[in-house]
């Protein structure tokens, strides 16, 4: 049964683990700085929950290699992160650079399926806005005034992250995020080595 497709309220998920014969656990894996900000804010144990769940798949596999999509950039920094700290498997671990992304240039995500015809239009404004911001800065000669704490867009890699609700086409909202990095010189070489950062 898919996320999305199963009970809504903590109520009903709760019966859907017991029946499958989950006891939960007590014993958790956490990134304390890097899990806090952006997504974590509304989010709190959502990578408290990956962390943990990718340190149990590490353990059960021991790989030499992984590999992680960066859409979700948040979670990406705080794997490598938790796997420096912990010092455990795999030995490299690599980014990919690029976000899967329909014709039209929205990501790739289950949840487009959920989207209303209006909503999937609407949606596109992520992605264009995020090319924009690329495009500006491609031809930047100077950094513009902004609120942003950043003080020079030309000098250091830059998240533009983003995380927008749109009107589902059944019930709610369909949360959808996005991001570029500007100016990252690791897009080309995204593979970490931990023995090279310890």
């Amino acid at each position: 049964m898919g996320f999305e497709a199963g009970p809504r309220s903590p109520r009903g998920r709760r019966r859907v683990l017991q029946r499958g014969g989950s006891s939960g656990g007590e014993k958790f894996v956490t990134v304390e700085r890097l899990q806090r900000p952006l997504c974590g804010g509304s989010r709190p144990h959502f990578f408290r929950g990956v962390c943990t769940v990718v340190t149990k798949l590490f353990h059960i596999c021991e790989p030499d290699v992984a590999v992680f999509g960066r859409k979700v950039y948040q979670q990406w920094r705080v794997i490598c992160r938790m796997v420096r700290d912990l010092e455990t498997s795999p030995w490299r671990w690599w980014g990919c650079p690029s976000i899967c992304r329909e014709p039209d240039g929205l990501a790739m995500s289950s949840r487009n399926a959920r989207l209303s015809p209006e909503s999937r239009e609407r949606a596109l404004c992520i992605s264009r806005g995020l090319a924009w911001a690329e495009k500006a800065l491609l031809h930047a000669h100077h950094p513009s005034t902004t609120t942003s704490p950043i003080s020079d867009l030309t000098s250091q890699p830059v998240l533009l992250a983003v995380a927008a609700h749109f009107p589902a086409r059944d019930r709610g909202t369909v949360r959808l995020i996005d991001n570029t990095v500007l100016n990252d010189p690791g897009d080309s070489k995204q593979l970490q080595d931990r023995t090279q950062q310890q």
